[in-house]
């Protein structure tokens, strides 16, 4: 009796198994304008949720966020007008071993600045997303001093990346 109920379970679950295979395996591709891409929909509601959060715990640095926001958004657009397209990361990099290559660097002092830049580039990845569990964590917990001192940390940041980008289009004016 046993085998019978195990064998049915298993034509119960291999048979609806079975006619999706036969189905098409693609599946839709959902269709965006050029204006709004799915990307930019989920960085305008992480924006509108960030804006919230800092209206919520930290009312007096709201202003100060936003021209933080808006000053690496202009410098950025500025970094990127001279381009007549965005590169992408393995472009940049791409791009970066032969600018080396033409410096005399040899391929062992290469690999080392490529593994140098792949492992600074996955710190400040781990430390963003550290920092944003931390928030959430904060919020999740009503954690008002610590959700402060998080977002005065976040705004110190924002304005050193501010810092580093206009270094940067400084260099490139030059």
């Amino acid at each position: 009796m046993k085998k019978w109920i195990a064998a049915g379970t298993a034509m119960m679950l291999a048979i609806p198994a079975m006619a999706f295979a036969s189905e098409s395996s693609e599946m839709p591709k959902q269709e965006f304008s050029n204006e709004e891409s799915a990307g930019k929909k989920d960085r305008q509601q992480l924006k509108k949720r960030a804006d919230e959060i800092v209206k919520e715990y930290a009312p007096e640095k709201q202003e100060e966020f936003k021209e933080a926001a808006e000053e690496n958004k202009r410098l950025t657009k500025q970094l990127r007008s001279g381009q007549e397209e965005q590169l992408n990361r393995k472009e940049r990099l791409q791009a970066k071993v032969k600018d080396w290559k033409t410096q005399g660097l040899s391929d062992q002092e290469i690999k080392e600045k490529v593994s140098a830049f792949k492992e600074k580039r996955k710190a400040n990845r781990s430390s963003r997303k550290e920092s944003a569990e931390d928030l959430r964590t904060a919020i999740k917990n009503k954690d008002e001093a610590l959700i402060k001192k998080l977002l005065d940390e976040k705004l110190k940041s924002m304005q050193d990346r501010n810092e580093k980008l206009e270094k940067r289009l400084a260099e490139k004016v030059k």
